[in-house]
This record gives C-alpha cells, structure tokens and sequence, in this order.
C-alpha cells in the first residue's frame, strides 16, 4: 500500500535547495529601475506597478524558506531566553516555602534555615549564569531537510504550488507592463497582448524595431513563457500542442509541466531584460 506522502508527491518536482527560494528578485536591480524612473516619464506609473507587483511574488516566492527562518530565529530566542535576576529570586523564595513545607523543623532554626536558603540561591544564580552562556542554535538547512522528509506532504505541496503560482504571476505582471506603456506611447485606449497585428507593430515602433521586438517580446525564452503560462490558465499546466512544436526544455511529469523555483529566476532574468531594453530605449 503507498503511503500518505508517496500518492500526491508522485508528479511533483521540486527544487531542495533552500537558498534558491529565499530571494528571486534582485533588491539592486529594483533599485536602479526605481531610480530611472524620473528620467522615464513615459512609463511613470506602469514601472513601478511592475517592481511592487514583481516585489510582492517575490516574497510570496520566498515564504517556504521565510517560514524555516521565522520558526528557526523563534526557536532559538526561545530556546535562550534567559531568566532575569528578579525570576531567579523569585524561584528562590518559592523554595523557601517549600523547604519550611517539607521540612518543618527548620522553622525554629533561623541560622540553619538562612544558611540552607542561601546556599540554594547561590546555586541557583550559579545554575542560571552557566545556561546563560549555553547558546542553542537551530540549524535551518537541517530543519528544512526535516520538513522535506516528514511524512505530511504539506510543506513539499507549498512549494510546488507556490512557484507555478509565482510563474505565472510574473508573466502576467510582465505582459500589463507592456501594455500599459505601449497606451501611454500610442494614445490607444484598449491593446490586447494576443492581437498580434496590433501589438507586434506597434512594439517594433517604440521598441526599436525588429531588434527592439527581439529583446521585450519575440525571442524563443518569452515564447515558451508565454506558452507555459497560457497551459497553466487553459490547460491546467498539461503539455499543450504549441508547447510540443518548440524546444522548450521543461520538466514534464506525469503530462504534467514543473515550475521548479529555477524555472522562476530564468524567467525573472528573461523579463528584466525586456524592461532593461524598454527603459533603456525610452530613456
């Protein structure tokens, strides 16, 4: 009989490499688009919906290994809280009341009974004081390996739904771009990505010509993104026949297409190229 984890982890792949995942996007590369922005008026608001989209699947991208690196810094603070004086006084002064509880005779013993109880808290501070330079440290590589390895398939599931989410999130936040800044450039009020005779035109005519239309849009890395993204909304992420006819180089499993998280940084330097030309060209 199959276990739990074996029937729905059957067609799944995903990447194990806890870095890959921490951050798709790079923070300098954002900042030098934010800055170019004034010298860009033409894509104004479009460039910076495109970095706060990018920016938010990006942490959304990152959160399986936020989550080890939350629950690790948790643990550790936890783990290594230290006790202040006042609570070790306080520990001392209830066995105090248990020592009279436990041994009643003492009560009529004040130089026996003082000496006992500051015995106890000199031990007890000396007890505190060697835990206090005990650090405990959570390793989080081997932590992720632990959630990896558990028997509830939740945590490998995340990570194989959250990056075909973040796949297409960043290609449709791509495609907006584009076509919010071709309305600005041409005035027109209503563009359509899938109308080829309009939009291919026009990107050639404030793109840079054929060589502009190569960089942003018509290059074979931004049509088989573009393919995988239209199987994911259409087909359920299955190999479509358009997706058959080109060299696509995708993980297939099960009929099934993978977005492990190196498909999403590939795509991420493909679509920044694209932004890198157009703000480039415009500026």
């Amino acid at each position: 009989m199959k276990s739990q984890k074996e029937e729905p982890l059957k067609k799944v792949r995903v990447s194990v490499v806890r870095e890959h995942y921490e951050m798709q996007l790079s923070s300098d590369w954002m900042q030098r688009k934010f800055d170019s922005m004034e010298a860009n008026p033409a894509l104004g608001d479009a460039l910076f919906s495109l970095l706060a989209e990018w920016r938010a699947i990006a942490i959304t991208g990152a959160m399986p290994a936020k989550i080890i690196d939350w629950l690790a810094d948790y643990m550790n603070a936890y783990s290594n809280a230290s006790p202040t004086k006042f609570a070790c006084e306080a520990k001392a002064s209830l066995i105090n009341q248990q020592i009279l509880e436990l041994v009643p005779e003492l009560a009529g013993n004040d130089v026996l009974f003082e000496k006992i109880i500051s015995a106890i808290k000199k031990v007890t501070f000396e007890v505190q004081s060697t835990s206090d330079q005990l650090k405990i440290e959570i390793n989080r590589d081997r932590l992720w390996k632990d959630f990896l390895a558990h028997d509830d398939p939740s945590f490998p599931m995340m990570l194989y739904s959250s990056q075909r989410v973040c796949f297409v999130a960043y290609y449709n936040a791509y495609e907006c771009f584009l076509v919010d800044v071709l309305k600005e450039l041409s005035g027109s009020a209503s563009l359509r990505m899938s109308n080829k005779k309009q939009i291919n035109p026009l990107i050639k005519e404030h793109f840079g010509g054929d060589d502009g239309f190569g960089k942003c849009w018509g290059n074979s890395e931004l049509n088989i993104a573009r393919l995988t993204r239209h199987s994911f909304a259409h087909a359920g992420g299955k190999l479509t026949e358009d997706l058959k006819k080109v060299k696509h180089g995708l993980i297939v499993q099960g009929g099934v297409i993978q977005i492990p998280v190196e498909y999403n940084i590939k795509l991420l330097q493909t679509l920044r190229a694209g932004v890198d030309h157009i703000c480039s060209h415009l500026s």
